[in-house]
């Protein structure tokens, strides 16, 4: 898959209508159906905090800016590296739970690379826009 069609459906749009759909009683989906959506809504957290297209935060998109003192970017990512940790990947085709998975290690290591990048920016009076480029 490629990354730019992961962002658009790891969206909080997605997020929210796989939780509409465990609270609702029309067509709902099992109660364990709501870690889905707390694993989406994460992953549009953590696209959104690497993929800065503002100086200042919006409201609906507050880590979608630059890094500054006051934004909530390296408490998000100490606190989402702690999730990832936790992660399980259960196969389709119903076997074994999967503790490790390189894309565990891939996030882990972009958030320290970033925090670090950060780190020198913030020590030279810098802000700092994260801005990766999706492949199409």
């Amino acid at each position: 898959m490629k990354v730019s069609v992961a962002a658009k459906t790891m969206s909080h749009s997605m997020a929210a209508a796989i939780e509409s759909q465990v609270c609702t009683g029309n067509n709902p989906l099992p109660s364990e159906a709501i870690h889905t959506a707390e694993f989406v809504a994460d992953i549009d957290k953590l696209f959104d905090s690497f993929n800065g297209i503002s100086r200042y935060p919006v409201k609906s998109k507050p880590l979608r800016c630059s890094i500054t003192k006051k934004s909530r970017h390296i408490t998000f990512w100490d606190q989402i590296i702690h999730k990832i940790d936790n992660w399980q990947f259960q196969p389709t085709n119903g076997g074994k739970i999967k503790q490790k998975m390189p894309v565990k290690t891939g996030w882990k290591n972009n958030i320290r690379a970033m925090k670090e990048v950060w780190k020198i920016c913030k020590g030279a009076g810098m802000t700092f826009t994260p801005q990766v480029i999706l492949s199409r």
